[in-house]
C-alpha cells in the first residue's frame, strides 16, 4: 500500500534511518485516532462517553503492543482513516457536506489497505435510505449528487463490462 510507504519514508526523510522512525508514523496515527474518537464522542455524547472510552481504549493491550501502534505496518493508518470516515458518514446526516470528506477518507483508507476499504463502502450503501431520508428535503440535488455516485461506483466495480452505448 503506497500511503504508508509514503509516511514511512516521510520520517526516514525527516528523522533519519532507523526502527523507531519506521514504527513512528502508526504511533502518531494511533494516538490521532484516539484524539479524533474522544473529541468526536465529547461534542455529540458528553464528558461520560469520552472518558469511559479513554478508558476502554487505555485498557486495550493487545491492540497497542501486539498489532497496530508498535508495528510499521498500514493497520493503524487504516484504522485512523476509517474511523474518520465513519464518523463523517454519520454526521453528513446533519451537514451533507461531510459527504466529500467521507469519500476523501475513503479514498485515503483505500491507499492505506487496498481492498480492505470494500466494508466502508458497503456501510455506506446500506446508509443511503437513511440519508436519503434526512437530506432530501433540506437538499433537493442530493438526488443528483447520489445518483452519480452510485452510477461511478457501479461502472467502477464493472469496469471490464462497461459499454457506452448500453449506458447512454
Amino acid at each position: 500500500p503506497p500511503l504508508s510507504m509514503w509516511c514511512i519514508m516521510l520520517c526516514f526523510g525527516t528523522f533519519g534511518i532507523n526502527t523507531v522512525t519506521m514504527r513512528l508514523y502508526s504511533a502518531i496515527a494511533w494516538m490521532l485516532l484516539y484524539l479524533v474518537i474522544i473529541v468526536f464522542l465529547w461534542k455529540k455524547y458528553g464528558g461520560c462517553a469520552s472518558v469511559l472510552f479513554s478508558l476502554a481504549f487505555v485498557s486495550g493491550t493487545d491492540l497497542f503492543f501486539f498489532h497496530c501502534a508498535r508495528s510499521a505496518d498500514a493497520d493503524a493508518l487504516y484504522l485512523l482513516l476509517y474511523v474518520c470516515a465513519m464518523i463523517c458518514l454519520y454526521l453528513s446526516e446533519e451537514k451533507p457536506y461531510y459527504l466529500v470528506l467521507f469519500g476523501l477518507c475513503v479514498s485515503l483508507c483505500f491507499l492505506a489497505k487496498c481492498f480492505h476499504v470494500a466494508s466502508a463502502l458497503v456501510i455506506f450503501l446500506c446508509y443511503i435510505p437513511r440519508l436519503y431520508k434526512k437530506i432530501k428535503e433540506k437538499n433537493p440535488n442530493f438526488k443528483v449528487i447520489l445518483g452519480n455516485e452510485i452510477y461511478l461506483v457501479r461502472n467502477g466495480l464493472n469496469a471490464q463490462n462497461y459499454n457506452k452505448d448500453f449506458d447512454r
